[in-house]
């Protein structure tokens, strides 16, 4: 089992499974990670199933492959499970507007967070995109590939 409270503390300011989509009017939701936004995993992962961490670039072509599946996904599987997109770097990786509208173009209505000191993205040993987790209760990881499981498998 794997201790991550700390690493996802600044990464879910969400409504959880439970919230209605955070997304409105067309416009693309990217948040901007901080600590200003601290959430206890283990409640976030009592309300719902699974939480989905997904990693992705706005150049990453397999991510672009993968993005329509996993939109798809979170919307299918709201208030089940819980997604959230993340894109590791600051603006020199990827500008505001790249992530923006990587996330326009393909639809993405739950949240993506900028990882800007690679620290969530260290502590997952994260090395390349598009890298999906399932964590489940507890924060035990339950799935890690680079294309989405089969959602029903996620036990």
């Amino acid at each position: 089992m794997r201790h991550i409270g700390v690493m996802v503390m600044f990464v879910l300011a969400l409504g959880a499974c439970s919230a209605p989509s955070q997304k409105s009017a067309g416009q693309p939701v990217v948040w901007q990670g901080s600590a200003a936004w601290p959430v206890d995993l283990d409640r976030e992962l009592e309300e719902c199933e699974a939480l989905v961490l997904v990693w992705w670039t706005p150049w990453c072509a397999p991510c672009a492959r993968e993005a329509p599946a996993l939109a798809r996904a979170a919307r299918g599987l709201h208030g089940r499970f819980s997604f959230v997109g993340v894109v590791a770097g600051g603006e020199q990786h990827a500008s505001s507007s790249e992530v923006a509208a990587f996330v326009e173009r393909h639809d993405l209505s739950y949240p993506t967070v900028r990882d800007h000191e690679g620290e969530m993205t260290r502590a997952f040993g994260v090395s390349s995109t598009p890298t999906i987790i399932v964590l489940g209760a507890g924060g035990r990881e339950l799935f890690r590939g680079s294309s989405a499981p089969s959602w029903e498998t996620i036990k």
